[in-house]
């Protein structure tokens, strides 16, 4: 029987900078560097075949000049004055049109052909374009999947939310793209469509670190903050140096009172 581990590549950027301290300031972003890029395309490469491994090196370099073109969609960092700021305020419209629904294995393909039409129908139409461009150039799971976080990495949001999706499509087995594409609907601001996939994968890994603080990090973003910190909480039991865990929590014990804990989460 395979086993999956769900070692998460991607980097909740927006989590990465929460501070446990009021008014501490924000570290500015550098872009990944050329050995960082290789090391986390090997990373995505560990079991594949070497002819897979070919035809994905071969894949990424027809797309990188690409991908590494600078993206009309620019992210938006505001500054901040108190880690209240970074709270977003609870959305219940948003929680409540959630598909009650609970997704099974079954229904993944599906729900992923779904996200990838309504994005294909709506996004930049730049970013579409060099999606499709990976997928034709190479439609296994391991390669768009790969390729899913070098865009994340060079700023192609909408491109690597599309791959992401694809990559479920190909092999909708696989939660391993089940998680990445979770993760990146959470980042870049669908947290509502990552959940119903994060707690089905939570049943299926009720012990995963890194599904139940992206299953947090879900809940977060829609301002939940009590199902943030149960699942958060659990994710930092498990792994103590979980890095976005332990920040998470401290901020949300301190907007909730708790300066103290905050402190000690640091």
């Amino acid at each position: 029987m395979k086993k999956y581990l769900l070692t998460l590549a991607i980097v909740f950027a927006a989590t990465t900078v929460f501070a446990q301290t009021a008014k501490k300031p924000v570290a500015k972003e550098k872009a990944p560097s050329q050995k960082e890029i290789d090391k986390m395309l090997d990373d995505e490469m560990k079991g594949m075949s070497e002819d897979d491994k070919a035809e994905m090196r071969k894949m990424m370099k027809g797309a990188m000049p690409s991908v590494e073109q600078g993206s009309k969609i620019m992210a938006n960092y505001p500054e901040f004055t108190s880690n209240e700021q970074l709270v977003p305020k609870k959305d219940v419209a948003r929680i409540a049109a959630m598909s009650k629904k609970k997704l099974v294995q079954a229904d993944m393909a599906s729900y992923a052909t779904n996200l990838y039409n309504k994005l294909m129908a709506k996004g930049d139409a730049a970013e579409i374009a060099l999606a499709k461009k990976i997928i034709a150039q190479n439609p296994k799971a391991n390669a768009i999947g790969g390729a899913a976080v070098l865009c994340m990495l060079q700023g192609h949001p909408l491109a690597a939310l599309a791959l992401s999706m694809k990559a479920v499509q190909a092999d909708p087995s696989n939660p391993n793209w089940q998680n990445n594409m979770a993760s990146l609907l959470t980042q870049y601001g669908y947290p509502e469509q990552a959940i119903p996939v994060l707690q089905k994968l939570k049943i299926q890994f009720p012990h995963n670190s890194t599904v139940l603080n992206n299953l947090g990090q879900a809940w977060f973003g829609l301002g939940e903050l009590d199902s943030a910190m149960t699942n958060i909480k659990t994710a930092g039991g498990l792994n103590p140096n979980h890095p976005e865990a332990k920040e998470t929590e401290g901020v949300i014990e301190e907007v909730t009172g708790n300066k103290d804990k905050a402190t000690d989460e640091k």
